[in-house]
Order: C-alpha cells, then sequence, then structure tokens
C-alpha cells in the first residue's frame, strides 16, 4: 500500500478542521470589511466620560448579603518623541463595578441511591 493512501484516514479530520477554520476566518473577514465602522457613540455616554475627573479611585461596601466594588479611572496627557517632536494626546476614562450578592441553595432533586 503507497504510503499516502495510508495517511489519509489520519490527515481527514485534520483537513477538515483547517477548512473550517478557514471558511470561518474568511466569512468574518469579509463581514469586517463591508461594516461601516463608526466612532460615534451616544452623547451621554461622551459626556460623563469627559465629565471623569483625573485620578484613580475606588471603593466597596456590604450590606445584607451583597458586596459591591466600584473603581473609577482617568488619565489624560500627551506622549511626544523628543522635545518638540510628533506626539500623540491621550483620554483614558474607565469606569467599572462589580456587584456580588448570596444566592439561596437550590433543592436537590430526590435520588435513588442503589443498595
Amino acid at each position: 500500500m503507497p504510503l499516502p493512501v495510508a495517511l489519509a484516514p489520519l490527515t481527514g479530520p485534520w483537513a477538515l478542521k483547517a477548512a473550517a477554520g478557514a471558511a470561518t476566518a474568511f466569512a468574518v473577514w469579509q463581514t469586517a470589511r463591508r461594516a461601516r465602522w463608526s466612532d460615534a457613540r451616544p452623547a451621554v455616554a461622551e459626556a460623563a466620560l469627559d465629565q471623569a475627573p483625573e485620578g484613580v479611585e475606588w471603593g466597596w461596601s456590604r450590606d445584607a448579603g451583597r458586596a459591591r466594588a466600584d473603581a473609577r479611572a482617568g488619565l489624560r496627557g500627551a506622549l511626544r518623541w523628543g522635545e518638540d517632536g510628533p506626539g500623540v494626546a491621550v483620554d483614558l476614562s474607565a469606569l467599572a463595578r462589580l456587584r456580588l450578592g448570596l444566592l439561596k441553595p437550590r433543592a436537590k432533586p430526590f435520588r435513588k441511591t442503589a443498595r
């Protein structure tokens, strides 16, 4: 039996996975190419990020079986290459919130035990 015929059953699944991955990548690429990219954000969100003061702030609280953590960060500045060279203006704002709450345990379904 020639060697390529003997390897066909081993390489078949790999070839199918590679073809599926290539087809998925092509579909994503086509969709991204046709998409209309827009930097437009809702005015309310843009205003909230513009009003965030500079610095980092965080806090947490616990009450009645709940825990909450909040964080906010704001950074504005410029990065320059050289003293009078070209640069990039940076405006970074981030808001985060994490809420954790306790849940009551679920009732276990009735199961017969084997004896």
